[in-house]
């Protein structure tokens, strides 16, 4: 029994479980990981019984955590991410493989006050089905300091390669970011705006002027309406 196993080691700094098999996620202790008063790093590597369905976890029910470092590779439902933050005041690190919706859904909401992470440098973040609309609320709550953003879309993808949209919420959320590395994966909207447009938009003088530079590819030469924008220089 884990959860007995890791209540015998109250001063444990580091922590990385892995399941092979899948499993519930009620049967991952996060309640008894989260007291674990001295415990900075996490990383938990699992998948659910229905891994493409992932169930919503409202971590805020578990309070506050030490954790400095958290790693999850699994399918994460986007519920789960928003309320995620609320748990770390010293988080530094995350880093989230993937976030995804599914109709497993409580919404259940939060009505903590948002803590301000100050210490939060870097997140990376795979989105499978998640657009922005999912996850902008946490990142004008929660990223005012962070420094690195790393995000990838695995599927179509319409929001994210809204760049006057970025803009906004990087210029009046996430002033600090140094870092802007991304992959995004879209095509044209159905109101006509072709995906070279959308690109475009990345050209601006918002973007010059920080020095993030782009670049795209297609899927395949017969279709030019959908493609890659990803990030040229991120890490000058």
């Amino acid at each position: 029994n884990i959860s007995t196993y890791l209540t015998h080691l109250p001063k444990l700094h580091s922590l990385i479980l892995s399941f092979t098999e899948k499993l519930e996620y009620e049967n991952i202790p996060f309640g008894t990981i989260f007291s674990l008063s001295n415990l900075k790093y996490f990383k938990v590597t699992y998948k659910e019984t229905n891994e493409y369905q992932p169930h919503p976890i409202y971590f805020s029910d578990y309070g506050h955590s030490s954790i400095e470092y958290l790693v999850i590779n699994t399918y994460f439902h986007v519920e789960s991410f928003n309320n995620l933050l609320f748990c770390f005041p010293k988080l530094r690190h995350l880093k989230i493989d993937c976030l995804r919706n599914s109709y497993h859904t409580a919404n259940k909401i939060n009505k903590e006050k948002p803590i301000a992470l100050e210490y939060l440098k870097y997140v990376s973040l795979k989105l499978d089905f998640i657009d922005l609309n999912h996850i902008e609320d946490s990142f004008k709550k929660f990223f005012y300091y962070v420094n690195v953003l790393q995000l990838t879309t695995i599927r179509y993808s319409f929001e994210c390669l809204n760049a006057k949209r970025w803009e906004q919420l990087i210029s009046i959320y996430m002033p600090n970011l140094r870092v802007y590395d991304v992959n995004y994966y879209g095509f044209g909207l159905p109101n006509q705006v072709t995906f070279h447009e959308l690109v475009n938009q990345f050209n601006s003088s918002f973007w010059i002027s920080k020095q993030w530079f782009f670049t795209h590819q297609h899927d395949w030469p017969e279709n030019l309406d959908r493609g890659i924008l990803y990030s040229t220089n991120s890490y000058r």
